[in-house]
């Protein structure tokens, strides 16, 4: 670093006064991945090995995080332990009975604001019946 950019570091809480966005440190530290000699806890066993129906993703294909994710997925060879659900592209509106700006499941597609329907054959049902 150099000492003309010490002027331009501000704490978190600089950060977000202002309504920059500060991402928070991450809680998801471990790996999927088979039983290898890795020592995720020390004994040679990896802590969360692929299980069929143990993993279950919730993605939106218009999310780099989740593009991130399902390319590791394909890349790591977990198609088939890890399950996946894809939600519609945009979010709840005010008036819906979930409320607003949440992600959903919408695969019967829906009215845009310009009046037009759209669907996308991606999008599936909650598999896990786990959200409304």
């Amino acid at each position: 670093m150099y000492a003309s950019d010490k002027n331009m570091i501000k704490t978190m809480k600089e950060r977000r006064a202002i309504g920059e966005f500060v991402r928070g440190v991450s809680s998801a530290r471990n790996w999927i991945r088979k039983n290898d000699g890795g020592d995720d806890d020390g004994g040679g066993n990896c802590r969360y090995p692929p299980a069929n129906g143990r993993y279950h993703l919730y993605v939106a294909y218009n999310c780099p995080w989740c593009h991130r994710v399902l390319l590791a997925r394909a890349l790591l060879g977990l198609e088939d332990a890890i399950s996946v659900d894809v939600l519609y592209p945009n979010r709840s509106s005010n008036d819906e009975s979930s409320g607003p700006n949440l992600w959903k499941f919408c695969p019967e597609g829906q009215v845009g604001m310009n009046g037009q329907h759209t669907q996308f054959p991606e999008c599936t049902e909650d598999s896990l019946r786990l959200f409304p």
